[in-house]
């Protein structure tokens, strides 16, 4: 499977996001864009793929918590996450989430993790995220990457190319600055995860 251009990304962005600046609330549902994004969201919701998927993910992770994460509409993703708990020496814990989120506006996906420490009085740090998952849990960030693939037949997003700018967009769910390609195909908000 060959790997998209920044072209033709662009192109299935201004595909599903009509010209112009606006907030998630006061768009014009009317338009060509917002109904092929809609369509794409409804097909979303009731792709048996994604079920499939995540009972994989379940079997595959035995004994860790699995979910599915995704706030329909609200960014372009359906989003999953392997929630994985080690201690920390004076009586806390770290807690890492991998997550994969799914483009449902094209077949890409983006595998990426948060970090965050529990203290034992239950006091928390804020979550780091981290594009790349961290060493310790590359190998459960592998497995997650080989049932999106296989059970999805998606592709990495690319990443050198998430800052590109979408200009004079309407992406529904950003409500300030320029959309950029992870924005409009994925999510401007990827480390928000329960």
């Amino acid at each position: 499977m060959r790997a998209f251009t920044k072209a033709e990304l662009i192109r299935i962005a201004h595909h599903h996001y009509p010209p112009g600046s606006t907030v998630f609330i006061d768009i014009d549902r009317s338009t060509p864009e917002f109904q092929r994004f809609s369509a794409a969201w409804k097909k979303a919701l009731t792709w048996a793929q994604w079920a499939s998927l995540l009972g994989e993910l379940r079997a595959a992770f035995p004994g860790r918590p699995v979910g599915n994460v995704t706030q329909p509409g609200m960014s372009a993703c359906l989003r999953c996450c392997v929630y994985l708990e080690s201690p920390l020496p004076e009586g806390g814990r770290v807690l890492t989430r991998l997550a994969g989120a799914v483009s449902v506006l094209a077949p890409l996906y983006l595998v990426y993790a948060t970090v965050q420490h529990i203290q034992a009085d239950g006091t928390c740090t804020r979550p780091r995220l981290f594009w790349q998952p961290p060493d310790e849990i590359r190998p459960y960030a592998e497995l997650l990457v080989q049932h999106l693939e296989r059970e999805l037949d998606c592709r990495p997003f690319p990443l050198e190319l998430a800052n590109v700018p979408v200009p004079g967009r309407c992406v529904y769910f950003l409500n300030a600055g320029e959309p950029s390609l992870l924005d409009a195909l994925l999510s401007n908000d990827l480390g928000n995860l329960p």
